[in-house]
């Protein structure tokens, strides 16, 4: 039952409600709504009130109208305990800004809807570069981006853990106990904490080539990626949505495949092997590609080419 936006009562099967609207001319203002099929009976008032004045006498029927009254006012007491007519939803200060479905709150999940998606590009990039001799000058974007989005997430798990109500059941909890409480259900704090955890700075004291090896503990947070996705919906159209969602989990799969091409390319060098698919391309005269163009960006699309072959062809390695 709901009145306005906020859940006031869960009914189950049998239940009444609005029966003092079979006794007084009033429109109860009140909404049902069911999550799977249900069979709603209405009795006109009308109806009712000719049966009983010709099957009861007077007296019966103020006692079922006080019977009525005395139910709604129960119900009405209820609710307050079911915790759904609580009036002390903030509404003013900076704590409505927390409440879901606020304009704060969507700003603030695409935000972090977009951390995700950065971290599931990152994270292979990282792998991808990981036994390379470079440092922090040849990656400055992708790691100080990356430090903006820690930054962002621990913030994110400050807001979870202290001040960001959620709805359960239909209801708006916003108490610091409850909100303390849902997230420790709903998160792995060792998992948070190790994600969390700024160890890129022990680069300082470990050499600038283990940057990317540190940064690799970012990965534990990716797969709160799928449920945040799920509350940030960019069509109305649920088929455009999925659609939407399909292409990017290829297009994220593609660029894990292909930055692990190109780990399996310079692991086979650290190994001794006397070949790989990077020395192929640069020692054939027919291809003559320089994986170093475009700041690295070259063996990127050549590592992507190879993913896309092994993912929807049975290719053959070049020899």
């Amino acid at each position: 039952m709901l009145k306005g936006n906020r859940v006031i009562r869960k009914m189950q099967r049998f239940d009444r409600y609005a029966e003092e609207c079979l006794f007084d001319e009033k429109v109860c203002e009140e909404w049902i709504r069911a999550k799977k099929f249900c069979e709603i009976f209405l009795l006109p008032r009308d109806a009712f009130q000719t049966i009983v004045a010709s099957q009861c006498d007077q007296r019966t029927i103020n006692q079922m109208r006080e019977a009525a009254i005395s139910a709604a006012k129960a119900s009405s007491k209820a609710n307050k305990m079911f915790g759904s007519a609580d009036e002390d939803i903030p509404k003013t200060g900076l704590r409505k800004h927390f409440l879901p479905n606020t304009a704060f709150r969507k700003c603030w999940d695409i935000t972090t809807l977009i951390g995700f998606i950065f971290y599931r590009f990152s994270v292979p990039l990282h792998v991808m570069k990981l036994l390379e001799q470079g440092s922090f000058a040849d990656n400055s974007f992708l790691f100080s981006v990356g430090y903006m989005f820690d930054f962002l997430f621990l913030l994110d798990l400050i807001f979870k853990y202290t001040c960001f109500a959620f709805v359960q059941e239909g209801i708006v909890v916003f108490r610091p106990d409850q909100i303390r409480e849902h997230f420790r259900l709903t998160h792995n704090f060792v998992l948070e904490m190790i994600a969390m955890m700024p160890i890129d700075f022990l680069g300082l004291w470990l050499g600038q080539n283990f940057l990317h090896l540190l940064r690799l503990t970012k990965v534990l947070r990716i797969h709160r990626w799928f449920k945040q996705q799920g509350t940030v919906s960019l069509f109305q159209n649920g088929s455009h949505q999925r659609l939407a969602d399909l292409n990017l989990l290829m297009i994220v799969v593609c660029h894990w495949v292909g930055c692990g091409w190109w780990f399996i390319a310079m692991a086979s060098s650290r190994l001794g092997s006397s070949t790989n698919w990077i020395m192929v391309d640069e020692n054939n005269p027919a291809l003559a590609i320089d994986h170093d163009e475009m700041y690295g960006f070259a063996g990127y699309l050549r590592s992507i080419y190879w993913a896309l072959v092994s993912m929807s062809t049975i290719g053959k390695y070049p020899s």
